[in-house]
């Protein structure tokens, strides 16, 4: 919430002491009261602020002036203005936000929800969750941790940054695979930031993943392939190395023959 607060303007104050001295400013320094007040209420108006809180002396004393007077009157007639601007911006955001609440809760939910179980599983339970949240009207991923603490995306560990977009992608591919004609998941050095627990934990989810679509799994680091045969049964994924060509040449080659939509793994280890 903001607002502006100010006190004592003391509008169209006759300064009276000031004229005892030769040369005083004394109608400058009146004007600068009504020029004060003006500037409040325009920057009210370009911050759009919530409300204007007037303490003490709006004028001075008895000697309330017509022209002041009429200066407060307009000042009141604009901000009279931005409430009822404002409140029908308010009233549109506020029925904007409901449609896009209902929406997610309908369609974002069950995707959160997975993304949620995926994020816990591969962080070892050092997050409970993934949640959305706001940031200047506009909504964020976060994660959440097992004691509620939510972490954004920039604050968290470039490791543990790859792990929450990998899950948001995983559940997104989940329901296409289930609600639609399966295809192919292609990957390339995923795990390269994850500590060994949180690699393993990966390779246990593609294998999952795999008994639904093809998954195809690239990297440079050959003792990735340890890791995986000791996350997963090594029956369950083919190790290709390539050696000595390069990864377009080599994918190139491998399409026709390895890409389907047949449930298996297939790493692929370039050196």
């Amino acid at each position: 919430m903001r607002f502006v607060h100010c006190a004592d303007l003391h509008l169209d104050s006759p300064l009276r002491g000031q004229e005892r001295y030769d040369g005083a400013p004394v109608q400058d320094m009146r004007e600068a009261t009504r020029r004060s007040f003006t500037n409040i209420i325009d920057l009210a108006l370009e911050r759009e602020v919530d409300f204007i809180l007037i303490a003490g002396d709006v004028f001075d004393g008895d000697a309330v002036a017509a022209d002041a007077e009429q200066r407060a009157a307009d000042a009141a007639a604009r901000l009279s203005n931005l409430i009822t601007e404002y409140a029908s911006a308010r009233l549109s955001s506020t029925i904007i936000s409901e449609d896009i609440e209902t929406y997610q809760q309908r369609f974002q939910g069950p995707l959160l929800a997975r993304a949620s179980e995926l994020f816990a599983n591969i962080t070892g339970g050092r997050f409970a969750k993934v949640a959305t949240d706001f940031d200047e009207d506009m909504t964020i991923f976060v994660g959440v941790r097992a004691n509620g603490k939510r972490e954004t995306v920039g604050s968290l560990s470039s490791g543990t940054r790859d792990q929450l977009f990998l899950v948001l992608r995983l559940a997104a591919i989940e329901s296409h695979v289930d609600n639609q004609e399966p295809m192919p998941m292609v990957v390339d050095d995923i795990v390269i930031n994850f500590d060994d627990a949180s690699a393993s934990a990966t390779f246990k989810v593609l294998a999952e993943l795999s008994k639904k679509t093809q998954v195809l799994v690239f990297t440079h680091h050959e003792h990735l392939l340890e890791q995986a045969a000791g996350a997963i049964d090594k029956n369950s994924f083919v190790v290709h190395k390539l050696v000595g060509v390069r990864r377009s040449d080599q994918c190139e080659r491998y399409r026709e023959f390895h890409i389907s939509c047949h449930p298996e793994i297939h790493i692929y280890c370039l050196s």
